[in-house]
Formats: C-alpha cells, sequence, structure tokens
C-alpha cells in the first residue's frame, strides 16, 4: 500500500535511495532531504518505510509557484503515484496565480549528450 504525506518530520535521508535516475551529478540522499526541507512544499509518496516517489514546488508563498522535481523509483512507476503526488500538489498550490512545471524535454539533456533525435532534428533545420 502506498501512503502519502506532505510532513517532513521524522524523515531520515536514508529512505531517499534509487532517485535520480540518469544523472551524471546525484544528489546524495542527504543532500535529497535538504532539497525538500528547504522547498516552500513537497509531498512524498512511501511504500512501507521506503520513499518511493515524491514533488517539490519553489515559491513566493502566495502568488506564483514551480515544480522542478517530481521522480518515482522506476519499480514503483506505472502505479499512478505520479499521477497522485501531481493530484496532491495542483491542490496544495489551488489558490496560487501561477505555477509552471520545469521538465526535460529530452533524457539526454541531463546527461548533456544530444540525442539521436535531436540530431536528426538539427540535421534537418541546418541549411
Amino acid at each position: 500500500m502506498i501512503t502519502y504525506t506532505n510532513d517532513l518530520s521524522g524523515v531520515k535521508a536514508e529512505t531517499f535511495v534509487g532517485f535520480f535516475e540518469g544523472w551524471v551529478q546525484k544528489p546524495t540522499p542527504e543532500q535529497h532531504l535538504e532539497i525538500l526541507r528547504h522547498s516552500a512544499f513537497c509531498w512524498l509518496a512511501f511504500a512501507g518505510t521506503r520513499c518511493v516517489g515524491f514533488i517539490n514546488a519553489i515559491s513566493d508563498g502566495f502568488f506564483y509557484a514551480a515544480i522542478p522535481l517530481l521522480e518515482v523509483v522506476p519499480e514503483y512507476r506505472g502505479k499512478g503515484i505520479g499521477a497522485e503526488l501531481i493530484r496532491r500538489m495542483r491542490q496544495t498550490l489551488k489558490d496560487f496565480y501561477a505555477v509552471d512545471l520545469i521538465c526535460d524535454v529530452d533524457p539526454d539533456f541531463v546527461t548533456g549528450t544530444p540525442s539521436k533525435r535531436y540530431k536528426q532534428r538539427k540535421r534537418k533545420s541546418e541549411p
């Protein structure tokens, strides 16, 4: 069973294992917890004591918010956890004037290696 919380009290860094898939420089579990602590808002999904998904928002506190991170560990994807995290964050931010979702366009963007698709698009657009 998956449980959800926006309360970080009692959450330990060692519960954050398996995140930042494909990142060249991954935050450590301790850094991950600090990212969430310094966020204006966050939601976590737990399977038992393990965090299997999270979403965070940075904000001025009343007008604008941005959602920079949303991730579900690979073995829990496809189970609706990401959708539920988004639903909960949207509810949390419902009174804000503007909310931006920040997404990578291509997984290779994170590694700095242009993807085959990008190379093909670039070639087609070059004179």
